[in-house]
């Protein structure tokens, strides 16, 4: 169960209005909620609600803590169209692995990625919020008997730190081995990510010769310190009836901001996409589409490099990548060669009395054993040794090529 308690708000401002009527609108796991509104608030008026919210989820799973986000928004009432005062994101695994599987009174500062500065702050909220799982105490928000809530820990973000902000770009230049998603036609790829609530995204570009070249760059601004720092990109197959998703990939903001510092440098790689495997359907295929680590098929590769740099306004935004970039790429175009040795000796507990095989993929790359030398109800005894297979890719180690993936086989299909 995720409690969200809304204490209150300050200093909310709109461009170009003197008052707000806000409401505060908070998702998770794909369901939104809303507080009451309130009328006319002017900027250095105080707004109170102190009301709680309440998400509770069925068959939660640890996963789904770790990959969890709890996304609030400020949101000011208008005739046609509620239009945004400022938002923040929490990541649910922050939350669950604090003291009490909870935070309190804990001040953020709000800001709207769609507004051309992003680095103004559009006010405060203050909020507290629980995870709870399975075989936890519950402890009400307004409860804080046994916990030391010292000023460091309820701290009042921004104004008792100092902020910086960094201009993140993904920069893609082309794709390959992207799996056609229809029988028929081609993939007409493009990449999609959806962070504070708002969506960009690639142009589409017809994959041929198995590569797509975007040489695109995506824009997104990002403020510092972050509590959410977890982003998921998708690549999506564009269809006239609904897009299919191709894959997905994930990365961690705060990983490559501390990368820039220690190092000054970005490399470039090849990032893998993962989902379902094809032909299945259902929640854990949803899942497995959302989350890429847990996903059990490779979907294609991206040549791309992250960057981030420190400045006073970031954007969000899409634009081409310049020649200078795409010539600084192309030292990864080459190929490598690599001897891909395995050995499978034996299985047990498996789920029926059959002669299985197994089936390793990389990538791209793939070998089967042979049917068992041995079996029985739950296990098989191969003891295959594979002669030594030569694999050309663009990875340029081994540190950087895709996981290893085994497949139990069943004749043809994997279970």
């Amino acid at each position: 169960m995720i409690h969200l308690l809304v204490h209150e708000a300050r200093n909310l401002k709109i461009s170009g209005e003197d008052t707000v009527d806000p409401i505060v609108e908070a998702k998770c796991f794909k369901v939104k909620k809303f507080t009451s509104a309130k009328d006319d608030i002017g900027y250095n008026s105080l707004i109170q609600w102190n009301e709680h919210i309440f998400f509770e989820p069925t068959d939660l799973k640890p996963r789904d803590i770790h990959n969890g986000k709890l996304s609030i928004r400020i949101l000011d009432q208008q005739m046609l169209k509620n239009a945004v005062v400022g938002s923040y994101e929490i990541d649910l695994s922050y939350i669950y692995f604090k003291e009490k599987h909870a935070i309190f009174n804990q001040w953020v500062g709000i800001s709207n990625p769609t507004s051309q500065n992003f680095n103004e702050l559009a006010g405060y909220l203050k909020i507290s919020v629980s995870v709870i799982g399975p075989g936890d105490e519950q402890i009400p928000l307004t409860d804080l008997s046994g916990l030391d809530h010292t000023e460091k820990e309820v701290m009042l973000l921004p104004p008792h730190i100092s902020l910086k902000y960094y201009q993140m770009k993904f920069r893609l230049i082309k794709a390959q081995k992207l799996p056609k998603m229809d029988t028929f036609g081609t993939c007409d790829a493009f990449v999609s990510v959806n962070y504070l609530g708002k969506q960009i995204r690639t142009s589409v570009i017809t994959q041929k010769n198995d590569e797509v070249f975007w040489a695109q760059e995506i824009w997104i601004p990002v403020q510092y310190p972050l509590v959410s720092s977890r982003i998921v990109m998708t690549v999506f197959d564009e269809d006239q009836a609904s897009n299919d998703v191709v894959g997905s990939m994930s990365f961690d903001i705060k990983k490559i901001i501390e990368l820039g510092i220690e190092n000054g440098e970005f490399p470039w790689l090849w990032k893998d996409i993962y989902s379902a495997p094809s032909g299945c359907s259902g929640k854990y295929t949803d899942e497995m589409d959302a989350i890429p680590e847990i996903a059990s098929a490779w979907r294609g590769r991206i040549l791309m490099q992250v960057t981030a740099e420190e400045t006073e306004n970031p954007e969000m935004k899409v634009r081409r990548v310049d020649q200078d970039t795409i010539q600084n790429a192309a030292n990864h175009f080459s190929l490598k060669w690599y001897d891909i040795k395995a050995e499978i000796r034996q299985g047990i507990c498996l789920p029926s009395e059959s002669k299985y095989k197994i089936k390793i993929k990389i990538a791209d790359f793939e070998t089967v054993t042979e049917k068992p030398k041995k079996y029985s109800k739950g296990f098989c005894y191969w003891n295959h040794q594979f002669k030594a297979k030569r694999y050309e890719c663009p990875y340029q180690s081994v540190e950087s090529m895709a996981d290893v993936i085994l497949y139990l086989m069943d004749g043809d299909s994997p279970i």
